[in-house]
């Protein structure tokens, strides 16, 4: 299957069944009304657009009702490559309403909704709450199309099979329907165990091909037990995750790869490991804010949203 056909139509039983079980696990908003002028911008922002990732946020964390579906516009490193990854702009994002929000701001509202769905969900983990779901181009028109170009909603729906939050597109006002499921979730980037060039997180890779695998544990130990804690901690968290997949995209297309590589190891993850070794966790939190910055305007797609 494509990328761009990514995406298909679910049964109304299928729908109400998912509807109805958000409804009754979460207090939050259970549909969202886009703007179609919203969408389609994000469709069209560039020729490399291969579908959005609907991705979950919350303004305010106080409030509820501050829900946002931000319409990430993604790529793919091939034609028919499930996998997809946002690309990267240090200018705009739209959400629902049409409203930009740089990547920051996006960053941090997707981990205010995290935080919010882990404080009625503690059993989850941090990492594995889902933060949206990917539509392919194509299944987002011929879905548009298929409800006569009405305006369109996010409706949220639960899966109590496999614990996902999942974003089902109908009609809005409209609970008979059509509507459209089976996108792709979102996370997963990275693993923990077993990470490979597959899951491509770049300093994964980077230490993964100069280094010991043991040195991905200190990273992950201060992802956990010191950058979730810290103010705008969770931010850095998601940015990481967010621009990850497109720069390891970007690093595999290039011819000097390997060089790459190790300027990655010995100029951001040696550093950062001894800081985090000796216990400056504050200095190695100011570190990574100095190199994801640097990364989002080296790895930027300018044309994003212009």
């Amino acid at each position: 299957m494509k990328t761009t056909q990514i995406g298909g139509l679910v049964s109304l039983n299928y729908f109400q069944n998912h509807y109805k079980s958000f409804k009754t696990k979460f207090q939050l908003p259970s549909e969202v009304s886009i703007d179609r002028q919203a969408l389609e911008r994000t469709l069209n922002a560039s020729d490399l657009v291969k579908g959005i990732r609907f991705t979950f946020g919350l303004d305010d964390p106080q409030n509820i009702n501050s829900l946002r579906v931000i319409l990430v516009p993604c790529s793919s490193r091939y034609e028919d490559d499930p996998r997809n990854h946002p690309i990267i702009s240090s200018h705009s994002y739209l959400d629902h309403r049409s409203e930009s929000h740089n990547i920051y701001d996006v960053c941090r509202m997707i981990s205010n909704y995290v935080s919010l769905i882990n404080s009625q969900r503690p059993d989850w983990p941090y990492k594995e709450v889902t933060r949206g779901a990917f539509f392919g181009k194509d299944s987002i028109a011929q879905f548009v199309k298929s409800i006569n170009n009405e305006d369109v909603s996010l409706y949220l729906g639960f899966n109590d099979a496999n614990g996902f939050i999942v974003p089902i597109l109908g009609p809005t006002d409209d609970l008979n329907g059509p509507f459209m499921n089976i996108g792709t979730p979102c996370p997963d980037v990275c693993l923990d165990e077993g990470e490979t060039t597959d899951n491509p997180c770049p300093v994964s890779i980077a230490v993964i091909r100069c280094a010991e695998e043991n040195q991905l544990d200190i990273h992950r130990q201060f992802r956990d037990q010191y950058l979730l804690t810290a103010e705008d901690g969770g931010t850095y968290y998601e940015l990481y995750y967010f621009i990850s997949p497109m720069i390891a995209h970007v690093l595999s297309a290039q011819e000097n790869t390997t060089e790459k590589l190790e300027f990655i190891y010995n100029e951001k993850v040696v550093p950062f490991t001894q800081l985090v070794q000796k216990q400056k966790n504050e200095e190695a939190f100011e570190f990574l804010k100095e190199t994801l910055r640097s990364w989002v305007l080296q790895y930027e797609f300018n044309s994003a949203h212009r």
